[in-house]
């Protein structure tokens, strides 16, 4: 990303990779935006006209200041992420994703190149370091009263119920062969737990999960599954898996004393972000916050799924 000392008089950017915003010294370009767009594409969340674009557009412009903010303060901290880091960040997401086609793919898709990925990665690491930090700054000293959680309780009438919940043990492949393959294992009697440490060294367990949180290729798989039984093979844009049902909960009361944790969690959680926005304003006043609004009117929505510059030429993405 490039950077430049915010002075009076320093030189416009580039017509063809405008700046849309400045924090500080550092410079945010269209490509920076479309870097973040590309990514949002790739996960099916931007829309697929231009209808309510402009609503995107700017919550994505605001969520390129803040990363700022939070990179300035990570250098003045000197937060730093390690290379291992990443490389255990990109090499789970590589097992996730499946075999080399499926990968290079996803890459392309949604970060251009594999350096440009690796950058986002970082980035996003170091935000996280740095974020983590200043939560945790900000939480302390907070206190919440028990008239506090009184007072909130009826307004976490929807917590106040542990939603239905299900467990299971996965097995994902790269191809439908294999998959196939292993579930005659099963059905000839292999214990999935045994088959899955075979192949993987962990017994697949993905512990319990709400069924309102649960991937939908999973809670397909299972639907009319009894507690042990095994899916069929099926099939997910990341590949290809297994399912055995370990266990299911239906939604129950919480104990009163679990109710009033959770209140008392919530009303925490929302002093802290309450610091935190308010942190992060007092920031952007000092490090001198400045939106380019013409720019950002500029990007219009969509070409090949990605926005553009109304009335100019779109421009490549460095990798």
């Amino acid at each position: 990303m490039p950077l430049l000392v915010l002075l009076m008089g320093c030189p416009e950017p580039p017509e063809d990779d405008p700046a849309v915003a400045r924090v500080g010294d550092a410079t945010l370009r269209f490509s920076d935006f479309l870097q973040v767009a590309r990514a949002r594409a790739g996960g099916d969340l931007m829309p697929a006209t231009g209808s309510g674009f402009e609503t995107l557009r700017d919550r994505l412009v605001q969520e390129l200041v803040v990363e700022e903010i939070l990179l300035a303060e990570a250098a003045h901290r000197g937060v730093s992420v390690e290379a291992a880091a990443v490389d255990a960040e990109l090499a789970a997401t590589s097992e996730e994703v499946g075999d080399d086609a499926r990968l290079a793919g996803f890459v392309d898709e949604r970060h251009g190149s594999h350096d440009a990925w690796r950058a986002r990665v970082a980035r996003r690491l170091r935000i996280e370091a740095v974020e983590t930090s200043l939560r945790a700054e900000l939480a302390a000293g907070v206190i919440v009263a028990p008239e506090q959680v009184d007072s909130a309780l009826p307004r976490f009438t929807d917590q106040f119920r542990r939603p239905a919940r299900l467990r299971v043990r996965q097995l994902f492949f790269p191809d439908a062969a294999t998959a196939e393959g292993a579930r005659l294992q099963l059905l000839d009697g292999t214990p999935f737990e045994e088959l899955a440490r075979a192949l993987t060294g962990e017994d697949g367990d993905a512990g319990w999960m709400a069924q309102d949180a649960a991937p939908p290729v999973l809670l397909r798989a299972t639907d009319a599954l009894k507690e042990g039984d095994v899916s069929e093979v099926v099939e997910s844009p990341l590949g290809y898996h297994l399912f055995q049902l370990l266990g299911r909960e239906d939604a129950s009361d919480l104990p009163d004393e679990e109710v009033r944790e959770r209140v008392e969690d919530s009303l925490r959680s929302e002093a802290v972000e309450s610091r935190l926005r308010a942190w992060i304003a007092a920031r952007s006043d000092a490090l001198g916050r400045r939106v380019h609004e013409d720019a950002v009117d500029a990007i219009a929505c969509c070409r090949m799924g990605l926005p553009y510059l109304a009335g100019r030429t779109t421009p490549e993405v460095a990798p």
